[in-house]
Protein backbone atom coordinates (compact mmCIF):
# COMPACT_ATOMS: atom_id res chain seq x y z
CA UNK A 1 0.00 0.00 0.00
CA UNK A 2 1.29 3.48 -0.67
CA UNK A 3 3.02 5.96 2.08
CA UNK A 4 0.13 8.37 1.08
CA UNK A 5 -2.40 6.02 2.42
CA UNK A 6 -0.87 5.21 5.30
CA UNK A 7 -0.63 9.04 6.25
CA UNK A 8 -4.51 9.39 5.53
CA UNK A 9 -5.24 6.42 7.59
CA UNK A 10 -3.04 8.33 10.50
CA UNK A 11 -4.95 11.16 10.03
CA UNK A 12 -8.54 9.68 10.16
CA UNK A 13 -7.88 7.83 12.74
CA UNK A 14 -7.17 10.04 15.11
CA UNK A 15 -9.66 12.97 13.58
CA UNK A 16 -12.56 9.91 14.67
CA UNK A 17 -11.07 9.12 18.00
CA UNK A 18 -11.15 13.34 18.41
CA UNK A 19 -14.91 13.00 17.46
CA UNK A 20 -15.65 11.21 20.40
CA UNK A 21 -13.30 12.68 23.32
CA UNK A 22 -16.26 13.51 25.87
CA UNK A 23 -17.49 9.23 25.45
CA UNK A 24 -14.06 8.63 26.50
CA UNK A 25 -12.79 8.47 30.53
CA UNK A 26 -9.14 9.40 30.24
CA UNK A 27 -7.44 11.25 27.40
CA UNK A 28 -5.02 8.24 27.41
CA UNK A 29 -7.84 6.25 25.90
CA UNK A 30 -8.01 8.85 22.42
CA UNK A 31 -4.83 8.31 21.91
CA UNK A 32 -4.47 4.56 22.30
CA UNK A 33 -7.69 4.06 20.10
CA UNK A 34 -6.05 6.47 17.68
CA UNK A 35 -2.72 4.43 17.70
CA UNK A 36 -4.98 0.95 16.97
CA UNK A 37 -7.04 2.21 14.56
CA UNK A 38 -4.15 3.18 12.43
CA UNK A 39 -1.99 0.21 12.88
CA UNK A 40 -5.26 -1.92 11.76
CA UNK A 41 -6.43 0.09 8.98
CA UNK A 42 -3.07 0.42 7.48
CA UNK A 43 -2.40 -3.82 7.72
CA UNK A 44 -5.76 -5.18 6.88
CA UNK A 45 -6.96 -2.43 4.80
CA UNK A 46 -5.85 -3.68 0.96
CA UNK A 47 -7.50 -7.19 2.26
CA UNK A 48 -10.47 -6.38 3.24
CA UNK A 49 -12.12 -3.44 0.61
CA UNK A 50 -15.07 -4.86 -0.93
CA UNK A 51 -14.54 -3.54 -4.33
CA UNK A 52 -12.47 -5.25 -6.87
CA UNK A 53 -11.77 -3.96 -10.28
CA UNK A 54 -11.27 -6.64 -13.04
CA UNK A 55 -7.18 -7.36 -12.76
CA UNK A 56 -6.90 -7.71 -16.25
CA UNK A 57 -8.27 -4.15 -17.11
CA UNK A 58 -4.96 -1.48 -17.57
CA UNK A 59 -5.39 1.63 -15.76
CA UNK A 60 -5.67 3.80 -19.12
CA UNK A 61 -8.15 1.25 -20.25
CA UNK A 62 -10.31 2.10 -16.88
CA UNK A 63 -10.18 5.67 -16.91
CA UNK A 64 -11.75 5.81 -20.40
CA UNK A 65 -14.43 3.41 -19.23
CA UNK A 66 -15.30 5.99 -16.00
CA UNK A 67 -15.32 9.12 -18.15
CA UNK A 68 -17.88 7.16 -20.34
CA UNK A 69 -19.99 6.26 -17.05
CA UNK A 70 -19.77 9.92 -15.72
CA UNK A 71 -21.08 11.34 -18.89
CA UNK A 72 -23.49 8.47 -19.01
CA UNK A 73 -24.59 9.21 -15.75
CA UNK A 74 -24.66 12.69 -16.16
CA UNK A 75 -27.57 12.07 -18.74
CA UNK A 76 -28.93 9.40 -16.47
CA UNK A 77 -28.29 10.57 -12.76
CA UNK A 78 -31.47 8.08 -11.30
CA UNK A 79 -29.64 5.15 -12.65
CA UNK A 80 -28.85 2.83 -9.24
CA UNK A 81 -27.03 0.19 -10.76
CA UNK A 82 -25.04 2.89 -12.64
CA UNK A 83 -24.37 4.91 -9.76
CA UNK A 84 -23.52 1.40 -7.71
CA UNK A 85 -21.00 0.69 -10.33
CA UNK A 86 -19.52 4.34 -11.13
CA UNK A 87 -18.97 4.26 -6.74
CA UNK A 88 -16.94 0.90 -6.81
CA UNK A 89 -15.16 1.68 -9.60
CA UNK A 90 -14.16 5.25 -8.49
CA UNK A 91 -13.61 2.88 -4.68
CA UNK A 92 -10.90 1.04 -6.29
CA UNK A 93 -9.39 3.53 -8.01
CA UNK A 94 -8.92 4.96 -4.96
CA UNK A 95 -10.90 8.27 -5.76
CA UNK A 96 -12.74 8.49 -2.41
CA UNK A 97 -14.00 11.66 -3.50
CA UNK A 98 -15.91 10.78 -6.66
CA UNK A 99 -16.38 7.30 -5.01
CA UNK A 100 -18.19 9.10 -2.08
CA UNK A 101 -20.60 11.06 -4.26
CA UNK A 102 -21.67 8.15 -6.17
CA UNK A 103 -22.76 6.33 -3.41
CA UNK A 104 -24.58 9.27 -1.27
CA UNK A 105 -26.26 10.09 -5.11
CA UNK A 106 -27.46 5.84 -4.98
CA UNK A 107 -28.43 6.00 -1.17
CA UNK A 108 -30.57 9.06 -1.96
CA UNK A 109 -32.46 6.83 -4.47
CA UNK A 110 -32.67 3.71 -1.88
CA UNK A 111 -34.36 4.53 0.94
CA UNK A 112 -35.10 0.49 1.93
CA UNK A 113 -30.82 0.40 2.00
CA UNK A 114 -28.69 -1.81 -0.40
CA UNK A 115 -25.53 -3.26 1.42
CA UNK A 116 -23.61 -2.56 -1.60
CA UNK A 117 -24.32 1.15 -1.49
CA UNK A 118 -24.18 0.99 2.36
CA UNK A 119 -20.77 -0.21 2.86
CA UNK A 120 -19.69 1.96 -0.12
CA UNK A 121 -20.96 4.71 1.49
CA UNK A 122 -19.11 3.97 4.52
CA UNK A 123 -15.81 3.22 3.06
CA UNK A 124 -15.18 5.81 0.65
CA UNK A 125 -16.65 8.14 3.10
CA UNK A 126 -13.89 6.94 6.05
CA UNK A 127 -11.16 7.31 3.36
CA UNK A 128 -12.06 10.87 2.48
CA UNK A 129 -12.43 11.99 5.35
CA UNK A 130 -16.02 13.23 4.47
CA UNK A 131 -18.37 15.11 7.08
CA UNK A 132 -21.34 14.93 4.59
CA UNK A 133 -22.64 11.37 5.60
CA UNK A 134 -26.14 11.64 4.78
CA UNK A 135 -26.88 9.81 8.21
CA UNK A 136 -24.90 8.82 11.41
CA UNK A 137 -22.10 7.02 10.26
CA UNK A 138 -23.09 3.97 13.04
CA UNK A 139 -26.83 4.34 11.68
CA UNK A 140 -25.24 3.44 8.21
CA UNK A 141 -22.83 0.39 9.35
CA UNK A 142 -25.76 -0.74 11.71
CA UNK A 143 -28.41 -0.55 8.17
CA UNK A 144 -25.48 -3.28 6.73
CA UNK A 145 -24.96 -4.90 9.23
CA UNK A 146 -28.77 -5.50 9.01
CA UNK A 147 -29.00 -6.80 5.74
CA UNK A 148 -25.70 -8.88 5.62
CA UNK A 149 -25.08 -9.58 9.63
CA UNK A 150 -21.98 -11.79 9.11
CA UNK A 151 -20.33 -10.35 5.89
CA UNK A 152 -16.35 -9.65 7.12
CA UNK A 153 -16.13 -6.48 5.33
CA UNK A 154 -19.40 -5.04 7.04
CA UNK A 155 -18.33 -6.76 10.70
CA UNK A 156 -14.87 -4.65 9.98
CA UNK A 157 -16.04 -1.37 9.40
CA UNK A 158 -18.46 -1.80 12.68
CA UNK A 159 -15.86 -3.00 14.63
CA UNK A 160 -13.73 0.28 13.96
CA UNK A 161 -16.74 2.45 13.93
CA UNK A 162 -17.30 1.11 17.52
CA UNK A 163 -14.45 1.28 18.51
CA UNK A 164 -14.04 4.72 17.49
CA UNK A 165 -16.91 5.95 19.60
CA UNK A 166 -15.63 3.94 22.55
CA UNK A 167 -18.24 0.79 22.34
CA UNK A 168 -15.65 -1.84 23.31
CA UNK A 169 -17.69 -4.54 23.85
CA UNK A 170 -19.89 -3.66 20.45
CA UNK A 171 -16.24 -3.98 18.97
CA UNK A 172 -15.40 -6.47 20.61
CA UNK A 173 -18.10 -8.14 19.21
CA UNK A 174 -17.83 -7.56 15.65
CA UNK A 175 -14.14 -8.29 15.48
CA UNK A 176 -14.81 -12.04 17.65
CA UNK A 177 -16.87 -12.95 14.63
CA UNK A 178 -14.16 -12.58 12.50
CA UNK A 179 -11.36 -13.97 14.26
CA UNK A 180 -12.13 -17.69 12.80
CA UNK A 181 -13.65 -16.91 9.54
CA UNK A 182 -12.61 -19.37 6.76
CA UNK A 183 -13.60 -16.41 4.41
CA UNK A 184 -10.58 -14.29 4.97
CA UNK A 185 -6.77 -14.40 5.53
CA UNK A 186 -4.82 -16.16 7.88
CA UNK A 187 -2.68 -12.92 8.19
CA UNK A 188 -5.96 -10.54 8.55
CA UNK A 189 -7.15 -13.63 11.10
CA UNK A 190 -3.84 -13.10 13.21
CA UNK A 191 -3.89 -9.24 13.01
CA UNK A 192 -7.75 -9.29 14.15
CA UNK A 193 -7.01 -12.04 17.29
CA UNK A 194 -4.07 -9.67 18.60
CA UNK A 195 -6.56 -6.42 18.13
CA UNK A 196 -8.85 -8.53 19.94
CA UNK A 197 -6.16 -9.23 23.01
CA UNK A 198 -5.28 -5.11 22.89
CA UNK A 199 -9.56 -4.17 23.26
CA UNK A 200 -9.81 -6.56 26.11
CA UNK A 201 -6.54 -5.54 28.13
CA UNK A 202 -7.78 -1.74 27.04
CA UNK A 203 -11.35 -2.63 28.28
CA UNK A 204 -10.36 -4.36 32.00
CA UNK A 205 -8.17 -1.13 32.21
CA UNK A 206 -10.18 1.92 31.24
CA UNK A 207 -13.04 -0.28 33.80
CA UNK A 208 -9.88 0.41 36.98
Amino acid sequence: MEYSIYIVFSVLSLLISLLFIPIFKKPLQVLLVACLLTLFFFINYSQVSNYDWKSNLEVNNIESILKEMDQYLLNNPEDVEALKLAGSAYLRMELYDKAFNYFQNAYQLTPKGDFIILLGLVESGLMSQSSNFPEDIEVLINQALSIEPFNPQALWYGGLIAMSKGETKVAIDRFSQLSDNKDISIQMQESINTQLQQLKLMERAFDE
